[in-house]
């Protein structure tokens, strides 16, 4: 695919080096207070940081590039680590389903693949990211009515 196809746009964020940091990507406009500033308020910076999480899951549903993978994990591991003093030692929510979400993405065969996706559709509010998430992994809601037994259309119709 090329580049030009693609109608994501780039994360606000990106791997910083080979670590698993995150480096806030320059802004074209440099007087606004960023998103982490004391004077937003953290309800709504933590709702931003949900929605670029599941952007970034989106991200790497379409393009399956390790890069994207490290960033969603980064982000993940900002996002449960926040309000600590410290890193978490065990992976918390955001981790975990990151984790769980990108292996279902990339593991075409794996049985529990359809349940993983579908639960993490659950949790998308934006009706737009869900369809475009869907589309991504190639889970359409039609691909479940067709495993079924075809039914007869022409049953009940006059001959």
């Amino acid at each position: 695919m090329s580049s030009q196809a693609r109608v994501l746009e780039p994360p606000d964020r990106v791997p910083a080096g080979t670590g698993s940091k995150v480096a806030k990507k320059p802004s074209a406009d440099c007087d606004q207070p960023s998103a982490t500033s004391a004077t937003s308020d953290p309800q709504d910076w933590a709702a931003r940081q949900v929605r670029e999480w599941l952007l970034l899951l989106l991200r790497f549903a379409i393009t399956t590039d390790p890069k994207d993978l490290s960033a969603t994990l980064a982000l993940a591991d900002e996002i449960d680590a926040r309000g600590l003093e410290w890193r978490p030692s065990a992976p918390s929510f955001f981790r975990r389903t990151s984790n769980e979400v990108c292996k279902a993405i990339t593991a075409l065969d794996d049985p529990k693949r359809s349940a993983i996706l579908k639960r993490h559709l659950t949790r998308i509010d934006d009706p737009a990211l869900k369809r475009a998430f869907r589309a991504a992994v190639k889970l359409d809601e039609q691909t479940a009515l067709s495993l079924r037994e075809p039914q007869n259309l022409w049953l009940g119709l006059p001959r």
